[in-house]
């Protein structure tokens, strides 16, 4: 069967270029043509991606934040829940308030959190007991000086916040730095492409192509925290509490494709 089969195929195989030889000059001379544009498009595809050189151009700086965000607990404690909710609602508001007053601005405070919980308590058999209610308020606020973080602390420690952590650093001018790198970015990208093809004995002409690389702020510092206890006994002595920012490093990477002559 197998046998059979490839007759057939061979037979047909014949009869096509039979036909292909009896078949007018014209209609010869256009598939021809037609097979050698074919032909000459892939190589013309082949000559332009050889024509091109690929490299990375990447930039960064090291810069000391003049920014900082610091999350604040208030918590109280009561019988029902209802009264430690208005009794966290007041406190809350007292922090805000004294902060807003020591200069903060309202819209750089924002409520990040509120929780309300029972509390028990244990006898030595095990047995449990409802012992309250305790409420939580989070709140983050955004220092626009960085001098001025451990002032903000202490006040808000005063004014009745228990707990400060998740200390983030950032750049005001961030988002233009960043701008400034990319820029940099190509004129490295440059140099190389153009050290590339002269030792290839041509020169570049223009970019095709540009793909930025997505990367988010390299922090070259950790978070810092400070404990309750720390920031009250350093607020009791009318001096701030201390923070060193450190320094954050801001980068930028840039694929470039640059066309040779």
């Amino acid at each position: 069967m197998k046998k059979k089969l490839l007759i057939c195929i061979f037979i047909l195989m014949c009869l096509f270029i039979a036909l292909a030889g009896c078949a007018p000059q014209a209609s010869r001379s256009a598939f021809a043509e037609t097979f050698y544009n074919s032909i000459t498009t892939v190589s013309n595809t082949s000559a332009e991606q050889t024509n091109r050189v690929a490299v990375i151009g990447s930039a960064s700086v090291t810069l000391v934040p003049d920014m900082a965000e610091i999350i604040f607990d208030i918590t109280t404690d009561g019988d029902t829940a209802t009264d430690v909710t208005t009794q966290n609602e007041k406190a809350a508001d007292k922090v805000t308030a004294d902060l807003v007053s020591s200069g903060i601005k309202k819209e750089d405070i924002q409520t990040t959190g509120f929780s309300v919980y029972p509390e028990y308590t244990y006898d030595d058999q095990g047995k449990k007991a409802s012992n309250g209610y305790t409420a939580t308020t989070s709140i983050a606020v955004t220092i626009r000086s960085i001098d001025s973080i451990g002032k903000t602390v202490d006040q808000a420690i005063k004014s009745g916040a228990n707990g400060a952590y998740g200390i983030t650093y950032s750049l005001s001018n961030g988002e233009a730095k960043y701008n400034e790198l990319l820029a940099q970015s190509y004129e490295v990208a440059k140099k190389k492409a153009d050290a590339l093809a002269a030792a290839a004995g041509k020169k570049t002409d223009g970019v095709v192509y540009m793909e930025e690389n997505q990367q988010a702020y390299e922090m070259a510092m950790p978070q810092s925290s400070q404990t309750v206890s720390a920031a009250k006994e350093t607020a009791s002595e009318n001096t701030d509490t201390k923070f060193e920012p450190g320094s954050m490093e801001i980068s930028a990477q840039v694929q470039f494709v640059f066309a040779l002559k």
